[in-house]
């Protein structure tokens, strides 16, 4: 089961990560960033949160985390670039160095105005429904209320259980974001299941943490109800 905690404040960085994602889009030209530090054989999550560290002076104060949340910050950052965003093919740096770090991240964030919004591949559909499964699965386990084969699966075919599963799912690939950076294009059908309606960007949808622990909630007293 979510930490109430926990959910809350990794929303939050999740809000804050896409705030930061969006002002660096308008302010990469300006300059006044660091890519001299070379990040070898660091991962893209380290990566990032090396560079937002060092560059943090020059960030807003109203997209930095606290003190002890640099580390998940800079993964639900990096998996904008490398999973929600693809890079346009031959797409030239917005903010050009003669020296520095060429590394995925680097790569990616001076190029962040050639970034576009990713679509799943026909293979995404599956990857999320194997999230949804582990994630009902071992929900149930926690509730000592282990689903059999056909009893799960017809639980995941429930059109009206469909968007709790889903919403609550993506709570649960949001916390191992904030730890891995990407969990693959999964991820991007869960965000459209949840976030889209007639083929596009709800505006009004603002994720909450209180919805995926309401969603949590449904989908628990689901799995009560056909143990």
């Amino acid at each position: 089961m979510f930490d109430t905690n926990e959910i809350t404040r990794i929303v939050g960085l999740q809000s804050k990560s896409y705030t930061l994602l969006k002002w660096f889009g308008e302010n990469v030209g300006a300059g006044g960033f660091s890519f001299t530090v070379s990040h070898g054989a660091s991962s893209v999550g380290e990566a990032a949160t090396e560079w937002l560290l060092r560059n943090a002076h020059s960030l807003p104060a109203d997209s930095r985390p606290d003190e002890n949340d640099w580390n998940e910050f800079g993964c639900l950052f990096a998996s904008y670039l490398t999973t929600s965003f693809t890079l346009v093919e031959d797409a030239a740096p917005t903010y050009r160095s003669r020296t520095g770090c060429y590394c995925v991240f680097c790569r990616r964030l001076r190029s962040v105005s050639a970034l576009r919004v990713r679509t799943p591949d026909k293979k995404a559909g599956g990857k999320a429904m194997e999230m949804k499964r582990l994630y009902v699965s071992g929900l149930a386990a926690e509730q000592d209320t282990p689903l059999a084969g056909d009893a799960l699966t017809a639980l995941l075919a429930d059109r009206d259980l469909a968007p709790a599963v889903s919403y609550a799912t993506y709570g649960q690939e949001l916390i191992r974001r904030s730890r891995f950076v990407s969990q693959g294009e999964g991820v991007l059908v869960l965000w459209r299941e949840i976030a889209w309606i007639n083929g596009k960007l709800n505006k009004r949808f603002a994720l909450s943490a209180d919805a995926i622990l309401a969603s949590e909630k449904t989908v628990a007293a689901a799995i009560i109800a056909a143990a």
